[in-house]
């Protein structure tokens, strides 16, 4: 393998690196602009606490007059996939870096952080589309 092609995978290195911190700085943004939501929401006096006696017990509740920004709820989300795909250019990070690895393994789109809700379901081998 010549030095032309070790500078072009390493240049894909800093690349994927430079993604990593690009997905983590995004969710930095998007967490900030949740924490300023709820901090507004609660500022706004949007729910207080009631109490009624029924049946001779003082009964307390919590009373909303006003629903939390929609926004809020897609930030999260998208805060969520910023950090999943800062999962895989970190795997993929890694896979550009083990040149053993990379040539013994698949194709690039193959390599992805594995995320499975029970271990006999990440051992399980990916069906092939």
């Amino acid at each position: 393998m010549d030095s032309t092609y070790y500078h072009a995978q390493e240049s894909n290195l800093q690349e994927q690196i430079r993604g990593i911190f690009d997905k983590v700085n995004r969710r930095h943004t998007l967490l900030a602009d949740i924490i300023i939501s709820i901090e507004e929401y609660k500022r706004s006096k949007a729910c207080f606490v009631s109490s009624e006696n029924r049946y001779g017990m003082n009964n307390r509740y919590l009373v909303v007059t006003k629903l939390i920004d929609p926004s809020v709820t897609i930030k999260m989300g998208k805060m969520i996939l910023c950090l999943r795909s800062a999962l895989d250019h970190v795997t993929y990070a890694f896979w550009l870096a083990d040149l053993e690895v990379r040539f013994t393994n698949k194709l690039a789109k193959d390599v992805y952080f594995p995320i499975a809700e029970t271990q006999s379901i990440f051992l399980k081998p990916r069906s092939k589309n």
